[in-house]
């Protein structure tokens, strides 16, 4: 959890991409580690048998912590007020631009409502649907760093 805060604190320090410059962002990787972690648990829980209470934990784990990333991924990050041309630019690639198939059917469809459907409307705390919904979050997940990154990096310096 660590890592993930400090890498957030490293994107800042990355002057000339002002998307990555969001205050919201070591906040934002610490949750998406949070849902990768709970997702890969979920995952392994397959092959090793663990109680209910964890898988339960797990469960809530992934459901929440996909609906808080989610959240911060549209309100937090794209959809606020950016503090240069850049940034908004870097956003609107994401929202409506090159990006935006692979946004919204990924990491939006995929990535969030997806495994939070699965989570919420099935009873109980079944581990392949976590394990599903847990590999829909990484997927999710992966396409949005990749995503991230590439549109950050997009926009020219000058």
């Amino acid at each position: 959890m660590l890592a993930a805060i400090y890498t957030g604190f490293l994107f800042g320090q990355a002057k000339g991409r002002d998307l990555w410059l969001s205050p919201a962002l070591p906040v934002h990787l610490l949750v998406q580690a949070l849902v990768a972690g709970a997702s890969i648990l979920a995952i392994f829980g397959i092959v090793i048998p663990s109680n209910p209470a964890t898988k339960h934990l797990l469960h809530d784990m992934v459901l929440w912590g996909l609906l808080a990333n989610g959240f911060i991924v549209l309100v937090g990050e794209l959809w606020m007020l950016h503090g240069t041309q850049d940034a908004a630019q870097a956003a609107r690639l994401i929202l409506r631009g090159v990006y935006s198939r692979l946004f919204w059917g990924m990491v939006i469809g995929v990535g969030h409502v997806l495994p939070v459907l699965l989570l919420a409307l099935i009873p109980g705390t079944l581990i392949g649907v976590t394990c599903l919904a847990g590999l829909c979050a990484l997927a999710g997940l992966l396409v949005f760093e990749h995503l991230w990154l590439i549109a950050g990096q997009t926009v020219p310096l000058s």
